[in-house]
């Protein structure tokens, strides 16, 4: 069954090589191109994307279901290359800013690469994950800061359902 008045897909021949047209296929519509560009960009394994990823990661923009699959999918190639897990990296910068990213799917990926630490735990409480309107995203944070060590920061109540009540939910 095929829709009839729907446009005509772009067709596209990716390429490692070819770095821009992985950027652009990351960017696209059509979740079939950006998994094979993220697949690419990451077993290439060269960090000159890096620009043009925390750009994508930093678009606010939704589509009309509100999503936002570049920056979801330039996330993960972030984390795939490595570059989420250094605190003065930009893609891990990125990634604690997508934390409020208006697109769900963007907030809770982002909870998923940033790595497992006391200072993702608490940027990831800092954005207010654990109120997020999201109940998929809720749902995600609380494995994230199960599996990251104790912080100095006082997150373990809300951890344990007390939010800023202190009453569990």
């Amino acid at each position: 069954m095929v829709y009839k008045h729907a446009t005509a897909a772009k067709k596209r021949s990716l390429s490692a090589t070819d770095r821009a047209g992985l950027l652009e296929a990351l960017a696209s519509d059509n979740m079939f191109w950006r998994l094979h560009a993220q697949r690419l960009l990451v077993e290439r394994g060269q960090k000159d994307v890096v620009p043009q990823l925390v750009a994508l990661v930093r678009n606010k923009t939704v589509d009309e279901v509100g999503t936002n699959g570049g920056a979801f999918h330039a996330l993960w190639t972030l984390q795939g290359l490595g570059e989420t897990t250094n605190p003065a990296s930009e893609g891990y910068k990125a990634a604690v800013e997508a934390l409020k990213h208006p697109a769900a799917g963007v907030r809770k990926a982002a909870i998923m690469v940033l790595p497992k630490t006391p200072a993702a735990a608490d940027a990831i409480v800092g954005a207010g994950a654990l109120q997020d309107q999201d109940l998929h995203t809720r749902l995600r944070r609380r494995p994230a800061i199960a599996e990251m060590p104790s912080s100095p920061g006082d997150w373990t109540g809300a951890l344990c359902g007390r939010e800023e009540t202190g009453e569990l939910r």
